[in-house]
């Protein structure tokens, strides 16, 4: 919930207010109930106490190298994905907060390059909405 929030504020709407962000906390709270989830935050203080409770408990753990791999190796269904799946991944970290970002052993080389990534994807999205025509995107 809270990163499709940041790359929305990021890309689409950076100075998208709070009631707003505290409704798509609240519809995507009862999605994730319906689907089994308990005790999920519905607003966005919520989320920052949720985030702020858990902080001491994080970890990046082998089983999170194990998911990082996964994601590495992932085929995205457009041309070329491959040579472009590690900006993909570089500009979902930009989105990070420091202190995942550090969590995580990104060195500010890396934030850079993930800025930069960040960068890279903004100005390739219409090239990639074309690649994409049939896709869930242009459905919506």
């Amino acid at each position: 919930m809270w990163s499709f929030l940041q790359g929305y504020r990021r890309h689409v709407a950076p100075d998208l207010d709070r009631a707003l962000a505290d409704r798509y906390f609240d519809e995507t709270r009862c999605i994730a109930e319906a689907l089994g989830a308990r005790e999920v935050p519905g607003s966005a203080a919520a989320v920052d106490q949720y985030f702020e409770a858990v902080r001491g408990q994080l970890e990046f753990s082998a089983r999170s190298r194990e998911v990082l791999a996964v994601l590495n190796r992932i085929e995205l269904p457009m041309p070329g994905a491959t040579a472009v799946r590690g900006t993909f991944l570089g500009a979902g970290a930009a989105l990070l907060p420091d202190w995942a970002a550090q969590l995580l052993g990104r060195t500010a080389l890396r934030r850079t390059r993930d800025r930069a990534a960040q960068r890279a994807l903004r100005a390739a999205s219409p090239a990639i909405r074309l690649a994409l025509a049939d896709g869930a995107s242009a459905a919506a």
